[in-house]
């Protein structure tokens, strides 16, 4: 089986950014622990003459948008190099996923022998793309990532291979968007009338946590709605949110445009799935993860609901422990931890 230009392409550029999410997040893990200053961390390098840990983080970033847009002929975002603390780095890693999560396929349509020039590295030549994107583009995106591991370890941080690699490979990215049928969109109160006539699953209650894992959240959303029991429609309620007006603007908007639904997604919260849309409720359930949002989900049925706090605290509430023992085997093999 041979790769497209474009799965050589976005999907491992998308991995490899949520390497530098889970470093981000040893960064302010060993700050709130008192462990590490991460202004230091942030400002700390290998050598005199090479890049800050900061500075390697913008670099990844500048390529990960800019090796896509070069190799289809478009125009990359700039992002301002003003960055200072772990959440201005995790914002700029944000704003390049988004970026990447607009490219198609079919953007990559000739992509393997477009003239890719090489001024920019100072050189008086062009290459063929699919030539840039083996030898300029991913070296040097890798490059970056291993300095900021290398960074971090020799500043004494417990990493490996491990974590470099991640623990989920890339695979799924759900770029394509899904058959859309159903889907209606509910206002606060039609979200709790909803509520009041389906109920809201048992009382059990089974909290875990993904913090500090790096995982496919696509790959973790797939396996949740399997462990409940499958999709059988169901409500998802946003509740807190976040995204850049100055870059992006609503992330959800293209959802409603599909519907014709002109309310903005602080009037209308709730997104109301039947049993086929299930596509359609995985794509949302993971832009919540990735973008470290709350929502509330409640499978139609009443078997289970799902609370999801900054994107990777869990609640699962159930009627009996049967969801919990299914849900604790898939994360106790996937290294996932509890908290109670």
């Amino acid at each position: 089986m041979s790769l497209t230009m474009f799965e050589s392409t976005i999907p491992v550029l998308w991995r490899g950014l949520g390497v530098l999410l889970s470093y981000i997040d040893r960064i302010e893990e060993a700050h709130a622990a008192g462990k590490a200053d991460a202004e230091d961390i942030l400002g700390a390098r290998l050598a005199p003459d090479m890049f800050t840990l900061g500075r390697q983080i913008q670099i990844a970033c500048d390529n990960a948008k800019g090796g896509p847009a070069r190799l289809t002929g478009r125009e990359a975002p700039s992002f301002p190099d003003s960055k200072k603390t772990p959440a201005d780095f995790r914002h700029r890693i944000m704003k390049t996923r988004a970026y990447l999560r607009s490219f198609r396929p079919a953007h990559f349509n000739g992509s393997e022998d477009r003239a890719i020039d090489q001024s920019y590295r100072r050189a008086d030549y062009s290459m063929p793309g699919v030539d840039f994107l083996r030898t300029v583009l991913m070296p040097n995106f890798y490059f970056h990532i291993a300095m900021v591991h290398a960074i971090l370890r020799h500043r004494g941080f417990p990493i490996g291979k491990e974590d470099y690699f991640g623990k989920f490979q890339c695979g799924d990215m759900s770029l394509e968007p899904s058959p859309w049928t159903t889907m209606r969109f509910l206002t606060a109160g039609e979200t709790a009338t909803w509520l009041e006539r389906h109920g809201t699953a048992g009382a059990y209650r089974f909290p875990f946590t993904t913090k500090g894992v790096v995982l496919n959240p696509r790959d973790l959303v797939d396996g949740l709605m399997e462990d409940l029991g499958g999709f059988d429609g169901g409500l998802l309620r946003v509740v807190d949110w976040i995204w850049d007006d100055e870059y992006e603007g609503d992330p959800t908007q293209s959802y409603r445009d599909r519907y014709d639904e002109d309310r903005p997604l602080l009037e209308v919260p709730g997104f109301l799935f039947g049993p086929e849309d299930a596509g359609a409720a995985k794509e949302l359930m993971t832009m919540i993860l990735e973008r470290r949002w709350s929502a509330r989900f409640y499978l139609r049925s009443g078997a289970a609901a799902l609370q999801i706090d900054e994107g990777d605290r869990f609640i699962l509430f159930g009627k009996d422990e049967e969801a919990e023992r299914r849900v604790n085997f898939r994360l106790i093999e996937c290294g996932f931890g509890r908290f109670d």
